[in-house]
Formats: structure tokens, sequence, C-alpha cells
């Protein structure tokens, strides 16, 4: 059912596979599998689907034969864009002291089309954006309101602005700096927040994770490296 209701809407929307493949970010023949009924995407990705393809996730999963659905309207593909998902407003990744994530999922109440040239490398973990709050990277021209663009397939490079998870379910914007012996430091682009260091047992044990480095902020621009 999924396979075949998949097929129907991707061809109204006037999507080849090949764009299609490009708007979800997987293969051309990953998107044959899904349609000839061989595989299926997992959850994330059949969110991605319905609110590219402006359907209910009941209709494309058969449950339902009512194919509307709310979300923002859709953005018609352009060759070599990639539509990024951004995380709800409820669950920003501040640019700060941090917020808590406990149970923070992948759902994307809204997408934002963004060229493949500025996303970096192209890989299997999800590309996707985070709301700013705070003004601690400023100075990096990741500003308050502003979303960063998080890619966890590209190399984090010494200094490099990252997503980063440490502490009791906390996540920042953060420079990154990985220390000699395996241990890492992260501060502020504002001097005058706390800077946080952790020792290669506090980063094995998961004490902090880097999901991943900011590759694009939009409508700010190219973030600064820290060095």
């Amino acid at each position: 059912m999924l396979g075949s209701r998949l097929k129907e809407k991707r061809k109204q929307a006037g999507y080849t596979l090949e764009d299609f493949s490009k708007q979800i970010g997987v293969s051309l023949n990953t998107v044959y599998r899904w349609e000839s009924g061989k595989h299926e995407p997992d959850d994330d990705t059949k969110r991605r689907i319905c609110a590219l393809l402006s359907i209910s996730l009941g209709y494309l999963m058969g449950d339902t034969q009512e194919t509307s659905v709310e979300i923002a309207p859709r953005v018609t593909p352009i060759p070599n864009q990639k539509l990024i998902p951004i995380l709800h407003p409820s669950y920003l990744a501040c640019a700060g002291e941090g917020l808590n994530l406990h149970g923070v999922t992948m759902e994307a109440s809204e997408h934002i089309p963004l060229s493949e040239k500025d996303l970096g490398t192209i890989g299997e973990e999800p590309i996707f954006g985070v709301r700013v709050e705070g003004t601690s990277m400023e100075p990096a021209d990741i500003k308050d309101g502003s979303v960063a663009i998080i890619n966890p397939n590209q190399e984090i490079r010494y200094g490099d602005p990252c997503l980063v998870c440490f502490g009791i379910d906390e996540a920042a914007i953060k420079f990154l700096y990985p220390q000699p012996g395996g241990g890492l430091r992260i501060e502020s682009a504002d001097p005058s927040y706390k800077k946080h260091q952790f020792t290669k047992e506090e980063v094995e044990g998961g004490l902090v994770r880097v999901v991943g480095p900011v590759v694009a902020t939009v409508w700010v621009g190219k973030p600064k490296r820290g060095i």
C-alpha cells in the first residue's frame, strides 16, 4: 500500500524518481525499492515524505483515504536543492546555557529548501535545522532567532561551531576544541559565557556528545570558526 501510494503521489506532484530522491536525501534505488514494496522507509523519512508531498501519514500508510493534511505550504523543488527539516520550536537548541532535550524527536513541523552546495557532505545521517535562542554565539554570526543547519555527516575541524549535547540532557551550539589525549573543550563565541572541559573518560562515557557541525545559518549567513 505504501509503495503504490508513494508512487502515485510522487508522480502527481511532478517529481521524477531522481528529483524525489534528492529532495528526501536518499539514493534513487532506495526510492525504487520503496515504491516496489521491497523495503519501507523509517518513521522519520515517512514524515519527510508526507511533508514533501503534502499528504497525511495515515494516507501514506493506507490507514485512511483522506490525503489532505495541515502542513506548511509546499515549496516548489529546485534542482540541486534539499528540503531540510527544522525541529519544532518547542525543542530549540539554545546558543546560550542550553536546553533540556529529553524526548526530542526528529519530527519536524516545517522544512526549508537549501542548496546542496551549502550543506557540506551528504551522507546517511539526516541534515536538519534547529532554531537558535540566545546571544552567546552572535559574534560567530549564529544569532538569536536564526536557524542553524546541522550536518552530522560533515567532518568536524578544530574550532568549528557544533551542536553539542552535554550534562543532564543539555544541548547548545558551541565552538568545539578537541584536546590532547581525547578530551574536549567547548565554549561560546562570547567569552563571558562559561567554558566546559571534558576528559577522555567523560567523552567515552557519554557525558558529552557532538551531534554535528553547523554548516550554515539561515537568514544570517555562514558561521565563523573559533580560531
